[in-house]
């Protein structure tokens, strides 16, 4: 390992910053070979650096920051990239998907997690984009122009894999005018994705989301397929107990069988009748209920004071801003899995917050909101190239992981795309290893564009540093 103080020969400077070229190349050779085959090599060197300078750059990763940065290819062509009809974000899907299925090759029965949710693109600039339309943001508390992303994730808790996404477009918008298409909500959206994820074979235990997907209708949706789901319900939510409850409910002339969520604390006082768990540091108990037209038979495990366990922290914190819960800051757990225990109930809807961390890395490490082109389609294209080199990255912290013997939870997206982006390995036919750290990261000149066309042509090798 040497660190160079003097400055870079020519060859030194482009094999710098072809480094992250030669990774995503032997990424996508290694993992996502049937791509290469379903387009052009000028589209599919295009493709490359598209997918390099998102993964690599530490911002502006857009169309005209990845060409001044690489220097491989101009503007205009990687913008022909990007359009081109040789792909389409569906090839990405689906070669996402077979990833998936790669990773549990051999595996004996039904394992891995779906987790869906939605995101918010924040686009406060594009007022002439079709797709982007005013959403309430939840972050700034205020409407904002914006792009909303129904996703669909699979992971095993090692590593994220988006398996499918559908941008959601108000009703009546331009968009939907213009192409003759017809509205559909954010519920419509996730269910389409889930069968679309059943028909592809994508092994699952359990599917996760929040409360916003937990309506009635997709309750008893759910059901019927015969899919297993853990979700929260809010407050004010309606279930059926079906056992009789200890006391009735205030001022109330005799016991009910329907109650709210809320007032299920009068119904079970916690520190009478519910259990205290020291690793949830909270009080829960696991009920069975009937929740609107499902057929199964739900549980439902109320946690009370939830905002004291460390991973729902955030939960309690986004809860604790609606007025309806500031008197009763509880979480209410519904599954039809009812053999499951407490403790793995709570586990198991604790996963779901991996797609929150998916999300964070989308818009911090690789530009998701940083598409800047007008046409429709290169918005979507645009995301499932982000989808695409973010999988690139966690398969380089699994490599990083394996190599160093670093934890894999201290080993974050950040870390890997910062040595992705400073520490190249160069290996050579007559020399060792040399690792070289640029002082400062400059556009590359374009006099070195034949040396770098000759470094790919041939990439002997190169891996990523500790």
């Amino acid at each position: 390992m040497f660190l160079y103080q003097r400055s870079l020969t020519v060859e030194e400077h482009a094999a710098i910053y072809v480094g992250a070229v030669f990774v995503v190349l032997r990424l996508l050779g290694a993992h996502f070979d049937q791509l290469r085959g379903q387009m052009g090599p000028a589209t599919h060197l295009g493709f490359a650096l598209l997918v390099a300078g998102l993964m690599s750059l530490r911002k502006y990763q857009t169309l005209r920051g990845i060409a001044q940065a690489l220097g491989l290819r101009s503007h205009d062509t990687l913008r022909n990239a990007l359009l081109s009809t040789a792909w389409k974000p569906a090839v990405i899907v689906a070669a996402l998907v077979q990833f998936v299925l790669q990773q549990g090759s051999g595996l004996p029965g039904r394992w891995g997690v779906l987790i869906l949710d939605d995101v918010i693109i924040p686009k406060r600039y594009a007022k002439k984009l079709p797709f982007v339309h005013w959403d309430y943001d939840y972050v700034t508390d205020r409407p904002i122009r914006c792009m909303r992303v129904v996703m669909l994730v699979w992971t095993n808790g090692l590593i994220k894999i988006p398996v499918g996404f559908k941008l959601w477009h108000k009703q009546g918008s331009a968009y939907l005018r213009e192409h003759g298409m017809a509205y559909q909500t954010k519920h419509q959206l996730a269910r389409q994705l889930v069968i679309d994820t059943l028909a592809a074979q994508v092994p699952f235990d359990y599917l996760t989301f929040d409360s916003w997907y937990a309506s009635k209708d997709n309750i008893q949706w759910l059901c019927e397929q015969e899919i297993r789901f853990v979700t929260v319900l809010p407050c004010n939510a309606k279930v059926r107990l079906l056992e009789r409850p200890l006391t009735a409910p205030r001022h109330s002339g005799r016991p009910r069988e329907w109650y709210r969520c809320e007032q299920l604390e009068t119904v079970y006082p916690p520190h009478d009748t519910c259990h205290r768990y020291p690793d949830l540091q909270a009080r829960a108990k696991q009920l069975p209920v009937r929740y609107s037209a499902a057929p199964d038979r739900l549980s439902l495990v109320p946690v009370w004071h939830f905002r004291d366990v460390p991973e729902l922290a955030e939960q309690a914190a986004q809860e604790a801003k609606k007025p309806r819960k500031k008197q009763h800051p509880h979480l209410y757990i519904l599954t039809n899995m009812p053999g499951l225990s407490v403790r793995e109930i709570v586990a198991a809807y604790r996963r779901r917050w991996a797609i929150e961390v998916l999300f964070r890395d989308l818009k911090q490490h690789l530009g998701l909101g940083a598409c800047v082109v007008r046409q429709p389609e290169a918005g979507e294209r645009h995301l499932a190239l982000c989808l695409l080199g973010y999988v690139g990255l966690e398969v380089l912290r699994q490599e990083c992981h394996q190599d160093t013997r670093r934890a894999l939870d201290t080993l974050t997206i950040g870390d890997v795309k910062t040595d992705l982006a400073q520490t190249v390995v160069l290996v050579t036919r007559n020399e060792p290893e040399r690792l070289m750290i640029p002082a400062r990261v400059e556009p590359l000149p374009k006099a070195l564009s034949p040396v770098i066309q000759a470094a790919l042509a041939e990439p002997v090798g190169t891996r990523i540093s500790a």
